[in-house]
C-alpha cells in the first residue's frame, strides 16, 4: 500500500504543478461569475468544498489524503531514516517522470 500511495501522490503532485501553469484562472471557479466580490459560487466553495471547484484543488485534496494515509499507516521496513530516503527518492523519480509526461501533452 505504501508504494501505491507514493506512486499516486507523485502523480497528483505532478498534475497539480502542470495545472498550475496551464489553468491560470481556475481559482475563479470558487466565486459567482468568477468574481470574488459577488461571493461564493455555492456554500463553502472557497473553503471546505473548494476541491469541487477545479482540477487543481481536487488533485491537491487527493494528494493530501495520500500523505495523511501514508502517515497513519506507516510501518517501518528497514528503519525510519532508510525508509525516508527510499520514499523520497521514489517520490522524486515518479514526480519527474509524470511531470515530463504532462508537459509533453
Amino acid at each position: 500500500m505504501t508504494i501505491a500511495l507514493i506512486f499516486l501522490a507523485a502523480f497528483l503532485k505532478a498534475y497539480m504543478d502542470y495545472l498550475q501553469f496551464s489553468e491560470i484562472d481556475s481559482w475563479r471557479n470558487k466565486w459567482k461569475n468568477g468574481n470574488k466580490s459577488e461571493g461564493e459560487k455555492f456554500p463553502f466553495s472557497s473553503t471546505i468544498l473548494v476541491f469541487l471547484t477545479d482540477r487543481w484543488h481536487l488533485a491537491q485534496s487527493l494528494f493530501l489524503w495520500c500523505v495523511f494515509v501514508l502517515i497513519v499507516t506507516y510501518k517501518s521496513y528497514f528503519n525510519w531514516w532508510i525508509d525516508l530516503i527510499i520514499m523520497r527518492v521514489m517520490f522524486g523519480v515518479l514526480f519527474e517522470m509524470f511531470y515530463r509526461y504532462f508537459r509533453r501533452q
